[in-house]
């Protein structure tokens, strides 16, 4: 009878042990399944997290780097040449374009190139220097009797007699071109530009604008 229930028993507890086994193998398996894991994702971890992008910055006057998009360079494609205006020399640019809002050259628009020119011009302003929201009044006044207002109305004046095919905003997006170069520190730091090697001030910075008011 003893020898009975020892071989029940015995019966018994293999089953168990084999039970046991599988287990500690299941779990043995899924841990090297973890680590072969972790081991392919790491790479991948490492390479995202070392790259970046990195914006080149351009010349501008030849003493200090800002995104080109900021601030325009060269001779304007459409009436560059023919004005004798390049964005790298806005104060002579500025005199030219000035002449055609109250100098000799004074332009005079009417009817709706006339409107079109009020609702340009309603649109930016030199706020930098002076304060003012627009270049013109609702009635198409002066807003600003600034040099730089002067020249950025002239530039919708010559545009809209010249190139009246040109649409509002382009004319607009040109004035603001302008904009950029009169007010070089002010706009970069409005877009959120940064100004990097020598500058043109000894403090580093862009001048705050280019020409008197």
């Amino acid at each position: 009878m003893i020898l009975k229930h020892s071989l029940i028993r015995h019966a018994l507890g293999r089953p168990l042990e084999l039970v046991l086994l599988f287990v500690a193998g299941g779990f043995l398996l899924l841990n090297q399944w973890h680590m072969v894991a972790m081991h392919d994702l790491l790479p991948a971890a490492v390479a995202a997290g070392s790259s970046s992008s990195v914006a080149v910055a351009k010349p501008y006057n030849g003493s200090s780097t800002v995104s080109s998009d900021i601030l325009p360079h060269g001779i304007p494609e459409r009436y560059g040449t023919e004005l004798g205006v390049n964005f790298d020399d806005a104060a002579s640019a500025m005199t030219i374009l000035e002449n055609f809002d109250r100098g000799s050259g004074t332009i005079t628009l009417s009817g709706d190139l006339q409107q079109r020119y009020i609702s340009i011009a309603s649109q930016t302003a030199c706020e930098f220097c002076c304060g003012a929201t627009t270049l013109v009044f609702p009635d198409g006044k002066p807003a600003c009797g600034c040099a730089h207002s002067a020249a950025m109305r002239g530039v919708a004046l010559y545009l809209l007699q010249q190139y009246p095919e040109m649409a509002d905003s382009e004319i607009l997006a040109e004035v603001n071109r302008w904009k950029a170069v009169f007010f070089p520190g002010p706009t970069v730091q409005k877009a959120g530009g940064s100004v990097a090697g020598q500058a043109p001030t000894p403090s580093g910075a862009l001048p705050s604008q280019v020409g008197g008011c």
